[in-house]
């Protein structure tokens, strides 16, 4: 990416002091700031820093009133005992905490934060505050003393006397010899075979000069993951500067030799829209699943199960219930099991309802959660002349282009994904979700920009793509069913 200035997320935030009152200052006192526009922005692909504004207007002409870079940050993570409330723990530096409008934005906040430091190696991927107790080092002799060079006597004759455990070895400092070997009871393992000559180019190679060096090196038992790699390709240790002096950014400096433009970029990996990814989705087998129960009366009166290629999906539910309903089903998610036993087909669903549940208590029903959906993540424009950039085909919920340089651009919206129905062939995109909030598959009147218009400017959502020619089928079997519509979201 060119150097330059990239915003992650922009919000409201408030900064929360806490101060101790009182004689013996036990008391507690929380103070809440004046509301203020903070950016998290990326200077250079390469500094992570908070922008506070006063108002908007500033906010586009870039005119922060306080600045903070987050190159020491150790931590991210919300208050406990306050939902609203995050903290980021500095290096050397008292711990920030800011409270958001809504719990909502905070948890947006913690995760965009956390992801934006991974990415730029500043916070391990296997970072975590709540761990288990550190590991213990291993004890270490130093060579230098010159009384451990005093070899260890030959160990006494084993009496027949019972005799306590602890004399076994005498303690005594000038008894203990860095180089001698404790005899314990194991097994002699064989000598290994020689290592052959070859080499592979993409490994590291790595010679141990000394003993000391490979003690160091075993001295942690830490187990490193690399599950993050994937999230930021560029990103290595090398782009995040050690240097103090870069951690004292002034306010003129940085506003006078950075951009204006407020500039985003994709927040999802790249590997999850390969074709590879797709083939492993239409299998199946290792997506993930999750468990929902519910009562007898609501499953078969209040949601929507059709059938697309012998395999049950979720097609809608009531919209009188929408708000609860909406915390358990998607639309395309895969029904597999009642109560423990596969479903075979929709003919089958009645029957392992009425033979499988008991009266009086819930069904349990276990799902895979859209397994042909991708989700990424967009921020709206804050300023009012700029869009997204989506172009829908007639005024429906597929995509039909996608504009050069615009929002959905630069986080890889696309506008066609690999078919699970027709392996090998590319199909249009639809919409199906914003913000976790269904959208009526056969809505005709622009349904996501409504959507769109209740989000708040500058703020982050998300959006579920599926592929046209499921949706299609879908709908199909939607048409067949007796007052479709009470399944459907109006609005």
């Amino acid at each position: 990416m060119p150097a330059g200035r990239e915003a992650i997320k922009c919000s409201l935030l408030q900064q929360k002091t806490t101060r101790r009152t009182g004689t013996l200052r036990r008391k507690k006192k929380v103070e809440y700031g004046e509301a203020c526009w903070v950016v998290l922005c990326v200077h250079d692909d390469k500094i992570p820093i908070l922008e506070w504004y006063h108002g908007e207007d500033s906010v586009k002409l870039h005119q922060p009133f306080k600045v903070l870079d987050l190159l020491f940050a150790n931590y991210v993570s919300t208050v406990v005992a306050d939902s609203r409330s995050f903290i980021i723990g500095l290096r050397d530096l008292e711990p920030i905490e800011l409270a958001a409008l809504h719990p909502e934005v905070c948890s947006e906040w913690v995760s965009c934060t956390t992801e934006t430091l991974r990415r730029l190696s500043i916070l391990d991927g296997s970072t975590n505050i709540y761990g288990a107790s550190p590991l213990i080092k291993k004890c270490e002799f130093n060579e230098t003393n010159s009384i451990l060079d005093t070899p260890i006597p030959p160990p006494a004759q084993m009496s027949t006397e019972a005799s306590p455990r602890h004399r076994v070895f005498p303690h005594d400092p000038h008894c203990m010899n860095r180089g001698s070997q404790f005899h314990t009871p194991h097994s002699i393992k064989p000598p290994l075979p020689p290592r052959s000559n070859i080499q592979f180019p993409n490994r590291p190679h790595t010679v141990s000069t000394d003993s000391e060096a490979r003690i160091e090196d075993t001295t942690y038992d830490v187990l490193t993951s690399q599950v993050y790699d994937t999230l930021s390709p560029g990103a290595s240790s090398s782009n995040v500067s050690s240097s103090p002096l870069q951690s004292t950014l002034s306010t003129t400096s940085l506003c006078s030799s950075l951009s204006s433009e407020l500039r985003l970029s994709s927040s999802i990996p790249p590997g999850e829209i390969s074709s590879n990814d797709y083939d492993c989705l239409r299998s199946g087998h290792d997506h993930p699943v999750k468990s929902v129960s519910l009562n007898l009366s609501v499953l078969v009166e209040q949601v929507l199960f059709v059938e697309v290629a012998g395999r049950v999906w979720v097609a809608g539910w009531s919209e009188a219930n929408d708000r609860q309903l909406s915390q358990l089903f998607n639309f395309g998610d895969e029904l597999i099991e009642v109560e423990n036993t596969p479903v075979q087909g929709l003919s089958n669903i009645p029957q392992l309802f009425y033979t499988l549940s008991t009266p009086g208590t819930p069904v349990n029903l276990l799902l895979r959660p859209t397994p042909f959906g991708v989700t990424y993540r967009l921020m709206k424009p804050i300023m009012k002349n700029k869009e997204i950039g989506i172009r829908l085909h007639k005024n429906k919920n597929r995509i039909a282009a996608v504009l050069p340089d615009s929002s959905a651009d630069r986080r890889n919206i696309p506008v066609s994904m690999p078919s699970p129905i027709r392996p090998g062939v590319d199909t249009a995109v639809v919409i199906t979700e914003v913000n976790k909030r269904r959208l009526n598959p056969f809505s005709k009147n622009d349904q996501l920009f409504k959507r769109l218009d209740e989000i708040r400017d500058g703020s982050e959502f998300t959006i579920v793509l599926q592929p046209h020619d499921f949706v299609k089928q879908m709908k199909q079997q939607i048409l067949g069913v007796h007052h479709y519509k009470a399944y459907l979201c109006q609005q």
